[in-house]
């Protein structure tokens, strides 16, 4: 598809120290992992809170304030992962790259895009304001994140990217896009820019993405709200997301993280072509 993202050596870094990690709801790696998240958080310029309840993993809510008359745009994710239950060729917890993929518990929800996007972000020249919710429940139902509901949604925020999107074929990007306004049709239109650039068709569907974890659904489309919202990343047809051999396809990562960068800058124009 494309030539290799020049981030993707740091990236295999970490997504292969975090799925060694195995960062299980509520255990000292999903600590550790949400440690290390906080703090590059705070490298890229934002004020983190971490909203705590005994027994829970943090919630990390990151903000970066927004200049005046500049939009803020939200991002969600998440750190946990699901316990390993299938049979897998090879160790689920040991990072594998074979045949241009990457594989690995976690490493296609949500592990992979999140080590995208933190890497990502540090190629953007100019900011809008961010609101960035990284939780560490998605796979046990959010109950943190559903305490918190009633305050993050009071933020305005213009437009929600959620954790991830997937491609149909490695010419072929879906973006999932609903409750456009102009600002949004904007992005749409920059998106299929970028992938026209790599050879790559860009096709849109009017739904949220759907969520592996039934439970979680609930907490995470409350905090989008009614707000217009996207979703795009590097997962494909193959990333078998909760299943044995989950992967992420490399050939992916340059284009969506392009995507991501282009996102922000253009949020900082104001939201203006």
């Amino acid at each position: 598809m494309s030539a290799a993202w020049h981030r993707e050596a740091e990236w295999l870094d970490r997504v292969g120290r975090w799925v060694a990690l195995h960062p299980v709801s509520g255990s000292a790696s999903a600590l550790e992992v949400a440690t290390e998240v906080h703090a590059d958080l705070r490298d890229l310029g934002f004020a983190v809170e971490e909203l705590r309840r005994s027994g829970h993993a943090p919630l990390l809510v990151a903000r970066r304030p927004a200049p005046i008359g500049i939009p803020t745009i939200g991002l969600y994710g998440h750190y946990d992962v699901e316990p390993v239950h299938e049979s897998w060729h090879g160790d689920a917890l040991q990072l594998r790259v074979a045949a241009g993929r990457a594989y690995g518990r976690g490493i296609a929800d949500n592990l992979g895009p999140l080590a995208q996007r933190l890497l990502a972000a540090r190629d953007v020249r100019s900011w809008p304001g961010v609101l960035w919710v990284i939780e560490g429940e998605e796979e046990t139902g959010s109950p943190v994140l559903a305490g918190h509901l009633a305050a993050l949604r009071e933020i305005d925020v213009a437009v929600w990217l959620d954790e991830t999107g997937y491609f149909e074929a490695p010419e072929r990007q879906r973006i999932l896009a609903f409750r456009s306004d102009e600002r949004l049709d904007d992005l749409c239109r920059r998106w299929r820019e970028l992938a026209h650039e790599k050879s790559v068709s860009m096709v849109l569907e009017a739904r949220a993405l759907n969520r592996a974890s039934v439970a979680s659904a609930g907490p995470v489309g409350s905090l989008f709200g009614e707000r217009p919202y996207a979703a795009f990343g590097p997962n494909d047809a193959r990333s078998n997301v909760h299943g044995a051999d989950e992967s992420l396809p490399l050939g992916t990562l340059a284009l969506t993280a392009h995507q991501l960068v282009a996102t922000l800058e253009h949020m900082a124009s104001g939201g203006h072509s």
